[in-house]
Protein backbone atom coordinates (compact mmCIF):
# COMPACT_ATOMS: atom_id res chain seq x y z
CA UNK A 1 0.00 0.00 0.00
CA UNK A 2 1.54 3.33 -1.12
CA UNK A 3 0.52 6.90 0.23
CA UNK A 4 1.11 9.87 -2.53
CA UNK A 5 2.76 12.92 -0.35
CA UNK A 6 2.60 15.40 -3.63
CA UNK A 7 1.30 18.38 -2.91
CA UNK A 8 -0.02 20.35 -5.61
CA UNK A 9 0.53 24.32 -6.54
CA UNK A 10 -2.75 25.44 -5.10
CA UNK A 11 -2.26 23.37 -1.47
CA UNK A 12 1.74 24.74 -1.51
CA UNK A 13 0.23 28.24 -1.44
CA UNK A 14 -2.72 27.40 1.13
CA UNK A 15 0.39 26.51 3.32
CA UNK A 16 2.69 29.13 2.85
CA UNK A 17 -0.33 31.76 3.14
CA UNK A 18 -1.44 30.27 6.38
CA UNK A 19 2.32 30.12 7.68
CA UNK A 20 2.18 33.65 6.97
CA UNK A 21 -1.44 34.40 8.60
CA UNK A 22 0.15 32.73 11.70
CA UNK A 23 3.46 34.45 12.34
CA UNK A 24 1.58 37.89 11.67
CA UNK A 25 -0.92 36.87 14.48
CA UNK A 26 2.36 35.92 16.62
CA UNK A 27 3.82 39.25 15.94
CA UNK A 28 0.98 41.32 16.93
CA UNK A 29 0.21 39.54 20.10
CA UNK A 30 3.84 40.22 21.06
CA UNK A 31 3.42 43.48 20.46
CA UNK A 32 0.76 43.78 22.65
CA UNK A 33 1.82 41.72 25.29
CA UNK A 34 5.08 43.92 25.32
CA UNK A 35 3.27 47.52 25.00
CA UNK A 36 1.13 46.47 27.98
CA UNK A 37 4.33 45.36 30.22
CA UNK A 38 6.43 48.36 29.57
CA UNK A 39 3.46 50.28 30.11
CA UNK A 40 2.66 48.98 33.32
CA UNK A 41 6.77 49.30 34.68
CA UNK A 42 6.93 53.07 33.40
CA UNK A 43 3.57 53.40 35.66
CA UNK A 44 4.74 52.15 38.62
CA UNK A 45 8.47 54.31 37.84
CA UNK A 46 6.29 57.11 37.98
CA UNK A 47 3.98 56.80 40.93
CA UNK A 48 7.19 55.38 42.99
CA UNK A 49 8.69 58.80 41.46
CA UNK A 50 5.77 60.87 42.69
CA UNK A 51 5.63 58.73 46.19
CA UNK A 52 9.36 59.81 46.73
CA UNK A 53 8.76 63.59 46.01
CA UNK A 54 5.85 63.47 48.61
CA UNK A 55 7.89 61.91 51.23
CA UNK A 56 10.69 64.77 51.18
CA UNK A 57 10.15 67.49 53.78
CA UNK A 58 8.36 70.90 52.57
CA UNK A 59 9.65 72.59 55.37
CA UNK A 60 12.66 72.26 58.04
CA UNK A 61 12.69 71.15 61.76
CA UNK A 62 13.13 73.99 63.82
CA UNK A 63 15.37 73.57 66.99
CA UNK A 64 13.50 74.02 70.22
CA UNK A 65 15.87 76.86 71.06
CA UNK A 66 15.62 78.62 68.05
CA UNK A 67 11.97 78.52 68.26
CA UNK A 68 10.71 79.62 71.71
CA UNK A 69 12.34 82.96 72.74
CA UNK A 70 15.79 82.39 75.49
CA UNK A 71 15.12 82.47 78.73
CA UNK A 72 15.69 85.74 81.13
CA UNK A 73 18.77 84.99 83.35
CA UNK A 74 17.76 84.55 87.19
CA UNK A 75 18.92 87.69 88.89
CA UNK A 76 21.15 86.26 92.08
CA UNK A 77 19.97 86.27 95.40
CA UNK A 78 21.74 89.58 97.31
CA UNK A 79 23.80 88.10 100.76
CA UNK A 80 23.20 89.64 103.76
CA UNK A 81 25.01 91.98 105.66
CA UNK A 82 27.25 90.95 108.61
CA UNK A 83 25.42 92.24 111.98
CA UNK A 84 26.79 95.30 113.45
CA UNK A 85 29.31 95.61 116.16
CA UNK A 86 28.05 97.48 119.40
CA UNK A 87 29.76 100.32 119.47
CA UNK A 88 30.17 100.11 115.82
CA UNK A 89 30.48 103.56 114.19
CA UNK A 90 28.61 103.72 110.88
CA UNK A 91 31.10 104.90 108.06
CA UNK A 92 29.67 107.98 106.55
CA UNK A 93 29.76 108.94 102.56
CA UNK A 94 32.77 110.68 101.25
CA UNK A 95 32.15 113.72 100.07
CA UNK A 96 32.38 114.54 96.22
CA UNK A 97 35.65 115.78 95.12
CA UNK A 98 35.88 119.19 93.76
CA UNK A 99 37.16 119.63 89.86
CA UNK A 100 40.82 120.80 90.54
CA UNK A 101 41.60 123.57 88.76
CA UNK A 102 44.52 123.37 86.02
CA UNK A 103 47.16 125.85 85.10
CA UNK A 104 46.89 127.42 81.34
CA UNK A 105 44.18 127.00 78.75
CA UNK A 106 43.05 123.67 79.78
CA UNK A 107 39.66 122.91 81.25
CA UNK A 108 39.04 120.89 84.33
CA UNK A 109 38.11 117.87 84.28
CA UNK A 110 34.02 117.50 84.40
CA UNK A 111 32.25 114.67 86.95
CA UNK A 112 29.68 112.71 85.67
CA UNK A 113 26.66 112.25 87.49
CA UNK A 114 25.40 108.76 87.65
CA UNK A 115 21.83 110.25 86.60
CA UNK A 116 24.08 110.94 83.56
CA UNK A 117 25.65 107.49 82.92
CA UNK A 118 22.41 105.79 83.83
CA UNK A 119 20.61 107.46 80.80
CA UNK A 120 23.26 106.73 79.11
CA UNK A 121 22.76 103.15 79.60
CA UNK A 122 19.02 103.29 79.34
CA UNK A 123 19.82 104.56 75.59
CA UNK A 124 21.96 101.83 74.62
CA UNK A 125 20.12 99.26 75.81
CA UNK A 126 16.64 100.60 73.63
CA UNK A 127 18.65 99.98 70.77
CA UNK A 128 17.51 96.37 69.10
CA UNK A 129 20.32 93.66 69.55
CA UNK A 130 21.36 91.82 66.43
CA UNK A 131 19.48 88.57 67.42
CA UNK A 132 16.52 90.68 67.48
CA UNK A 133 16.13 91.27 64.10
CA UNK A 134 13.80 89.52 61.54
CA UNK A 135 13.27 89.26 58.02
CA UNK A 136 10.71 87.59 55.68
CA UNK A 137 11.30 83.97 54.04
CA UNK A 138 9.54 83.64 51.15
CA UNK A 139 10.83 80.09 50.43
CA UNK A 140 12.95 77.07 51.84
CA UNK A 141 14.32 74.34 49.81
CA UNK A 142 16.56 71.32 49.99
CA UNK A 143 17.69 71.90 46.61
CA UNK A 144 19.76 74.61 46.20
CA UNK A 145 19.22 75.08 42.54
CA UNK A 146 15.71 75.69 43.37
CA UNK A 147 16.28 78.50 45.36
CA UNK A 148 18.63 80.11 43.01
CA UNK A 149 15.95 80.06 40.37
CA UNK A 150 13.39 81.76 43.06
CA UNK A 151 16.22 84.33 43.80
CA UNK A 152 16.61 85.08 40.33
CA UNK A 153 12.68 84.94 40.04
CA UNK A 154 12.57 87.40 43.08
CA UNK A 155 15.35 89.56 41.39
CA UNK A 156 13.62 89.94 37.99
CA UNK A 157 10.33 91.57 39.68
CA UNK A 158 12.25 94.33 41.42
CA UNK A 159 12.83 92.69 44.54
CA UNK A 160 16.55 92.27 46.63
CA UNK A 161 16.44 89.25 47.96
CA UNK A 162 18.77 87.64 50.37
CA UNK A 163 20.57 83.71 50.54
CA UNK A 164 20.33 81.81 53.52
CA UNK A 165 21.90 78.54 54.16
CA UNK A 166 21.80 76.34 57.73
CA UNK A 167 20.69 73.04 59.40
CA UNK A 168 18.03 72.64 61.06
CA UNK A 169 17.40 69.87 64.16
CA UNK A 170 18.19 66.87 62.26
CA UNK A 171 21.07 68.57 60.35
CA UNK A 172 19.60 68.30 57.05
CA UNK A 173 21.18 71.32 55.07
CA UNK A 174 18.37 74.23 53.65
CA UNK A 175 18.14 76.86 51.26
CA UNK A 176 16.34 79.61 52.10
CA UNK A 177 14.96 82.91 49.68
CA UNK A 178 14.57 86.10 52.13
CA UNK A 179 13.60 89.41 51.40
CA UNK A 180 14.03 92.58 53.92
CA UNK A 181 15.80 92.90 57.12
CA UNK A 182 13.39 94.93 60.40
CA UNK A 183 13.24 95.05 63.76
CA UNK A 184 9.69 95.29 64.47
CA UNK A 185 8.14 91.80 64.14
CA UNK A 186 4.87 93.40 63.36
CA UNK A 187 5.96 95.49 60.75
CA UNK A 188 7.36 92.33 59.32
CA UNK A 189 4.46 90.61 59.81
CA UNK A 190 2.45 93.16 57.59
CA UNK A 191 5.24 92.76 55.00
CA UNK A 192 4.59 88.94 54.61
CA UNK A 193 1.12 89.04 54.47
CA UNK A 194 1.26 92.03 51.62
CA UNK A 195 3.61 89.34 49.66
CA UNK A 196 1.22 86.86 49.74
CA UNK A 197 -1.68 88.51 48.62
CA UNK A 198 0.72 90.19 45.77
CA UNK A 199 2.75 86.98 44.46
CA UNK A 200 0.74 84.42 45.51
CA UNK A 201 3.61 82.87 47.79
CA UNK A 202 3.91 81.53 51.50
CA UNK A 203 5.76 84.22 53.36
CA UNK A 204 6.86 83.61 57.11
CA UNK A 205 8.74 86.07 59.75
CA UNK A 206 12.02 84.50 60.72
CA UNK A 207 15.13 85.26 62.60
CA UNK A 208 17.90 86.71 61.00
CA UNK A 209 20.43 84.77 62.11
CA UNK A 210 18.87 80.92 62.16
CA UNK A 211 15.77 79.23 59.91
Amino acid sequence: MTYDFALDKKSVISLIAGSVAIAALLFVAGLIVGRQWFGTDSVAVAHAAENERAALPTEPVLNEESASPPATPKAKPALPLPPKQAGEIPAEPAAPTAPVAVPGNVPPPQVVSEAATENADAAANAQPAESDYVTVQVGVFLDDKEAGRLLQQMESKGYRPSFFSGRDAESRQWYAVRIGVYSDKQQAANAAANFTKQEKLKAVVRPVESL
